[in-house]
């Protein structure tokens, strides 16, 4: 697992809302910190409280004062991030790829129930831009880094192999929990559940035999964004072993989410070029072809279908309304079922 896990809160119930503004007052009154804007970001799973929030302005702890970001971390993680971010640093050979520095960090407070990190605010683009279609160029960009990434970025892991693993189905089982007790559980059919389960089951029994890489799980066009003099990666809370390559797909499955408001064809259309160039990026890395060889194909069949799970079985509940989540149930179901077919034996 990650150092923190997005469903094990919900299920906890981590929720910051009622005390966010209770906390701004606190920070203004002892952090030297000049605040601009409070609504800047927030972190909420699945629609269902906010796990972590950031307020953007002024560091003004250093001459002469930076533009930073406060972020405040609701949902206690087993490692601080920029404990995490500095493990990172160590063993980081890219000059093209860097996390964002940390000027400031006050670690777990049992009494305040949160933890607070400061980071400098970089004037950052996304790669792909959220809500839009990506194009091409884009995918090569995104991709390009993706290697850069793969080759120097991640040289040796650093955190621990865990003694014990999260199955596949154990994560099913929390995704469809959340989903059964969300407003929105009823965009999911009896039917559909069912054969998700049946899926799920299947395809839990497969990964069980998989080798585990170490790797950003979060890896979303969110997290990984150009500035004026290199690109940054961020969410370092999410570093952990996972499916060989499902750091590959992880930006597609989210980036396509966000284009439910297009008509289903130009969803296909699009899933199937993120699924593509998600497929070329792992078939001619030398890391990866080094490590798993002749099951590169196989290993990212069972990624795509990992996501295609998550997606239809709990995803969608965060759509804006159920006529979005049936065009992306359109687009992602066929898929499904085509990938589990082509799978081998």
């Amino acid at each position: 697992m990650s150092v923190i896990s997005n469903s094990d809160q919900t299920l906890a119930g981590t929720d910051l809302t009622d005390r966010k503004q209770q906390i701004i007052n606190q920070i203004q009154e002892y952090l030297p910190f000049k605040i601009q804007q409070t609504n800047a970001w927030q972190s909420t799973y699945w629609g269902k409280g906010v796990g972590a929030f950031q307020i953007h302005g002024l560091w003004l702890g250093q001459e002469p004062p930076v533009p930073a970001i406060v972020k405040i971390q609701g949902s206690r993680p087993q490692l601080s991030e920029p404990e995490i971010i500095a493990r990172f640093n160590q063993q980081n050979h890219s000059q093209l790829i860097q996390a964002p520095q940390v000027l400031h960090w006050q670690p777990w407070d049992p009494q305040l129930q949160y933890e607070l990190y400061v980071f400098r605010k970089y004037q950052a683009k996304f790669i792909v831009n959220p809500g839009q279609l990506a194009t091409t160029s884009q995918l090569e960009e995104f991709f390009r880094l993706y290697q850069e990434y793969l080759l120097k970025a991640v040289t040796q892991p650093f955190l621990p192999r865990p003694q014990k693993v999260v199955t596949l189905q154990q994560h099913f089982d929390k995704w469809r929990q959340i989903r059964l007790s969300h407003p929105h559980k009823h965009w999911v059919t009896e039917t559909e559940d069912k054969l998700l389960q049946t899926y799920a089951d299947t395809l839990s029994q497969r990964l069980q035999s998989l080798p585990l890489r170490f790797q950003h799980a979060h890896l979303s066009i969110h997290d990984l964004k150009r500035s004026p003099s290199h690109y940054l990666i961020f969410s370092h809370l999410f570093w952990r072993w996972h499916l060989p390559v499902a750091d590959s797909f992880f930006a597609a499955h989210w980036h396509v989410l966000g284009l439910a408001h297009l008509s289903v064809s130009t969803i296909k259309q699009q899933y199937k070029l993120w699924r593509e160039y998600s497929w070329q990026a792992v078939k001619h890395n030398s890391k990866l072809n080094q490590l798993y060889t002749s099951q590169l194909r196989y290993y990212h069949q069972l990624t795509v279908v990992e996501r295609l799970l998550a997606a239809l079985n709990l995803d969608l509940v965060m759509l804006h309304s159920h006529s979005q989540a049936n065009k992306i149930k359109q687009a992602l179901w066929p898929e499904l079922k085509q990938t589990f077919l082509t799978l081998p034996s």
